[in-house]
């Protein structure tokens, strides 16, 4: 379970630099290519710590 906990961890500090761009980009909320490309990236990211921590769990 050690693991999951540093999963679980590891998608709340994805998740909170994604809000980041979010406040980054009120109030339309427009990303720039680079923004796009970030907030994919750390939204896949934490879908992967999730699938993770799931699996675990599923065990």
């Amino acid at each position: 379970m050690k693991s999951s906990v540093e999963k679980t961890l590891s998608a709340l500090f994805k998740l909170e630099d994604l809000r980041q761009i979010w406040r980054d980009t009120v109030p339309q909320h427009r990303l720039t290519p680079e923004q796009k490309t970030e907030a994919q990236r750390l939204a896949s990211g934490v879908k992967d710590d999730m699938d993770f921590i799931l699996g675990e769990l599923n065990k």
